[in-house]
């Protein structure tokens, strides 16, 4: 059903000693882990595994002293397809703020249920029986008991890259195709490159934000533009995102450190937040300036983000525009 870290372990180390992989072997079992990793099965289990065809796909191309171009096997990506299938009935709610299946596991990274482990065909529709259906498929795994229920959520960066994508397609279809990869693609270039951001989020906001509805913005907030971003950043994966990872007792909005493969040499650390009507706009600066001072002091940050250069950003939405402010150079311009 997959392989322990031990396992995966033992096959690098045979890997890199037969062909001397050019990679490190810390870096390279850190992104297998974030890739890879995180398949519980029974809450009674341990330890996490690794899905086995995705490490075994890896491993084909280590043993020609490479990494795969693209880190998920074309296997795997069939699975778009059954995520796509299962959850049709989000596509007509996917700019609407009304709840739903996939917006739950996109916003929260978890959901509560209690896994179903029989039902008829005609009960394939209902709520439990989709979630359980994804389960077994391996879109999402147990993270944890809860009470009579059970607490399930994405197990890795490949999995995560499925719903993301699975949202750009769906936010694009809502908005008539007129979504381009070019753009997007160029304005990641500048900031993988630069560390710049503004192309990127300006053509987010534009395309995306300011086109939803009065209806729509009344109900929206940071964790529904960070899902947009992420979906975003799916396009050109040349950062590994993370949201909502946990530094210092807080949750950051989004964290990005360079893939490996890639000559890229910055990190971002993003801090989102979206004024409503009323909302003190000095009193939002102040609050993320401080989370990410608090997120920044963290160790498993400085870990992520280590021989990088950091660029802290804290993008302001409204109803009517986005603004940028670049925590970086305010500092640099204090000192």
């Amino acid at each position: 059903m997959g392989f322990t870290q031990r396992e995966v372990e033992t096959m690098l180390d045979y890997y890199c000693c037969l062909n001397d992989v050019k990679y490190n072997r810390d870096t390279v079992l850190k992104e297998m882990k974030t890739y890879y990793n995180g398949y519980l099965f029974s809450e009674e289990a341990t330890e996490r595994l690794y899905n086995p065809d995705m490490i075994l796909f890896f491993m084909k191309y280590l043993a020609q002293g490479r990494y795969p171009r693209e880190m998920t096997d074309t296997n795997v990506k069939t699975d778009y397809g059954k995520l796509k299938r299962l959850l049709r009935e989000d596509q007509t709610k996917s700019l609407t703020m009304e709840k739903t299946k996939l917006d739950e596991i996109n916003e929260e990274d978890e959901i509560i249920t209690n896994i179903k482990r029989m039902f008829p065909l005609e009960a394939i529709n209902g709520r439990e029986e989709i979630i359980s259906l994804m389960f077994y498929m391996g879109m999402l795994t147990i993270k944890e008991p809860y009470l009579a229920n059970v607490k399930l959520h994405v197990p890795n960066l490949v999995v995560k890259e499925l719903y993301w994508e699975y949202l750009y397609n769906s936010i694009n279809k809502e908005l008539n195709d007129t979504l381009k990869v070019e753009p997007i693609g160029k304005a990641l270039y500048r900031m993988a490159k630069t560390g710049d951001i503004t192309d990127f989020v300006q053509y987010t906001y534009d395309k995306v934000l300011k086109v939803m509805s009065n209806r729509d913005l009344i109900k929206m907030e940071e964790k529904h533009i960070k899902m947009i971003f992420l979906s975003f950043l799916s396009v050109n994966a040349v950062y590994i995102p993370y949201s909502e990872l946990e530094l210092n007792g807080g949750y950051s909005d989004i964290v990005l450190y360079p893939d490996s493969r890639y000559e890229v040499n910055n990190s971002q650390i993003w801090e989102l937040k979206f004024l409503k009507k009323g909302d003190d706009r000095n009193e939002k600066l102040k609050e993320a300036r401080a989370q990410i001072k608090e997120y920044e002091n963290d160790p498993n940050f400085q870990r992520l983000t280590a021989n990088t250069t950091v660029y802290k950003y804290i993008i302001i939405g409204t109803k009517d525009d986005v603004e940028i402010i670049d925590v970086t150079k305010e500092e640099a311009n204090h000192i």
